[in-house]
């Protein structure tokens, strides 16, 4: 447990990942059964990134990035995709535009 500071204990454990999900990757909550994503990441500095196993209103959420799906193929394949309950429901193959993600 962190130090202490008056009456409240330093939670920079549970904050930290906070700070990762919701401003880093841009996963903004609602109270709906969708969410959004909108990374912050520089594109040119991020080869991949995966967050997995987020639950949120009772459902499993998987983001993945990736800068270049294919090895083989020229250029660049750049995808963003997220998965809900294992399904995929979205992707984009801007990283840094925002996403609207339903639930269902």
């Amino acid at each position: 447990m962190g130090k202490g500071f008056g009456d409240v204990q330093d939670y920079f454990h549970s904050t930290f990942p906070d700070v990762l999900i919701e401003d880093l990757i841009g996963f903004q909550g609602s109270h709906g059964d969708s969410f959004e994503i909108h990374p912050l990441l520089p594109r040119k500095q991020w080869k991949f990134f995966y967050l997995g196993d987020l639950r949120y209103h009772g459902h499993d959420i998987d983001i993945l990035w990736k800068e270049d799906w294919s090895s083989t193929t020229p250029g660049m394949q750049s995808k963003l995709f997220v998965w809900v309950d294992g399904k995929r429901v979205a992707e984009s193959n801007n990283l840094n535009s925002s996403l609207q993600v339903s639930l269902h």
